[in-house]
């Protein structure tokens, strides 16, 4: 079960995830000591207007969607940040 923790949207320059416009990844994931994983999200558009987005997602490890989530990032370990690529349509 996913938990949206907070959503910002914001009004700003062309922004991209990790300053790389890298479009493969949406954002990165860190686990806690308690095996808890953080996912921080990013979306941008290159409108006239642009517009960024802003979310957390936080799995606990009895959330249902904890191993599939570990799985998409390719496994994390507890202190460890990687990028979370984008999943596939």
């Amino acid at each position: 079960m996913k938990k949206v923790v907070f959503l910002t949207i914001l009004l700003i320059g062309n922004t991209s995830f990790a300053e790389g416009n890298d479009s493969d990844f949406i954002g990165d994931a860190t686990m806690l000591e308690d095996g808890t994983v953080v996912i921080n999200l990013l979306a941008s558009n290159s409108d006239a207007e642009p517009t960024v987005g802003h979310s957390q997602l936080i799995y606990k490890t009895t959330d249902l969607e904890y191993e599939n989530i570990l799985k998409h990032i390719g496994g994390l370990k507890v202190g460890q940040n990687k990028l979370v690529p984008k999943w596939q349509q």
